[in-house]
């Protein structure tokens, strides 16, 4: 829909934030270029508060546990009501390599 390659900008441009967290739309931009370094992804879907994304090489075992403690300690949402979130976000990660960011 934007043409361009560059995933950020449709960040910037639909203005994706977690002001509830205190993390602007540059700050969760500056967030995910650091991810993308380390762990490249595709961008699937973002609005105003969230983001959808899948990453290009799954990680897994302790690569995708650590990975997940950063996610959820940037996107305290991703929290799920058994309180293992960081178990649930692992799994997925390395299952499917699909993550999810909503900061409501």
């Amino acid at each position: 829909m934007l043409p361009t390659a560059d995933p950020f900008v449709a960040l910037r441009v639909v203005g994706t934030n977690g002001d509830n967290y205190g993390f602007s739309t540059d700050d969760i931009i500056e967030w995910m270029r650091k991810l993308e370094t380390d762990h490249p992804f595709e961008l699937t879907a973002c609005g105003f508060d969230f983001l959808d994304a899948r990453s290009l090489s799954p990680p897994t075992g302790d690569t995708a546990r650590s990975l997940a403690e950063r996610m959820v300690k940037f996107c305290p949402d991703m929290n799920d009501a058994t309180g293992n979130a960081i178990l649930s976000v692992a799994h997925e990660l390395s299952s499917t390599g699909n993550f999810f960011f909503l900061w409501d």
